[in-house]
């Protein structure tokens, strides 16, 4: 099927022990996925790390370090900021926060 690499991840570590696994084919055999030092698995196909913070897990990019957003994550962000630019703007304007 061409599937060079799958990842397997238990949140809850009911059934997988450890509860983020990775493996890699090669000649037809899923080798398993060895923790870098930081304890991080490499996917070479999406360039991304992944790894566990207590039982979430977090995906960043290999080579930036920059962590990778969830839709929910982002659009949480995205408010948070056009809040903050809101609040700058009444204030330049005069005009009290919203929250009073």
């Amino acid at each position: 099927m061409g599937v060079q690499e799958y990842f397997l991840y238990d949140p809850t570590a009911d059934y997988l022990d450890p509860p983020l696994q990775g493996f890699r084919f090669a000649k037809r055999r899923a080798t398993p996925i060895r923790p870098n030092a930081r304890g991080e698995l490499v996917s070479r196909c999406l360039a991304i790390a992944l790894r566990l913070e207590g039982s979430d897990l977090v995906m960043t990019d290999h080579k930036t370090g920059a962590r990778l957003l969830t839709r929910a994550q982002a659009a949480e962000e995205q408010l948070r900021a056009a809040q903050v630019e809101l609040a700058k703007l009444r204030r330049q304007l005069g005009q009290k926060p919203l929250d009073e």
